[in-house]
């Protein structure tokens, strides 16, 4: 009978978790190096890819809860660094993003902010949420 009672409390323990965003430290997208593949829409709409793309631009996600950004931009680069969270909204994986600068690339939402999101999307790439206020997509697959 106590074995039941200690199933049903550990049951009940489990259900009343945190609401909301849960961290989560099992993704199946992060630690790695992702590479900007693909740039959508934003207020000009269409896609660019490839060669196509303006600049080249890499994170370094790192297993210490820490990244790099580098974009390289005609001739000349620029890096930042944070640190990162994983999140799961619902169904869907997140990657909040706390930059130690700011900087102009750092693309958001509300301004000029020191955060950025982005989400895993279906084909395990990570993708910004700055599409949500008419900003372009930046599509960064796995090296």
């Amino acid at each position: 009978m106590l074995r039941y009672l200690f199933i049903l409390v550990l049951i009940f323990a489990n259900s009343c978790g945190s609401q909301g965003a849960d961290t989560d430290t099992s993704s199946k997208a992060v630690p790695g190096i992702y590479t900007l593949n693909e740039i959508i829409g934003g207020r000009a709409g269409g896609e660019l890819k490839g060669d196509k793309l303006p600049f080249e631009e890499t994170y370094k996600f790192r297993s210490d809860g820490t990244f790099i950004r580098l974009r390289k931009d005609q001739g000349q680069s620029i890096e930042l660094t944070g640190t990162y969270e994983l999140k799961s909204y619902a169904s869907e994986q997140h990657i909040e993003l706390s930059y130690d600068q700011n900087s102009d690339i750092v693309g958001n939402c509300s301004g000029k902010e020191k955060w950025e999101s982005f989400y895993i999307n279906e084909q395990n790439a990570l993708q910004n949420n700055w599409m949500a206020c008419d900003g372009p997509g930046y599509v960064y697959t796995r090296q």
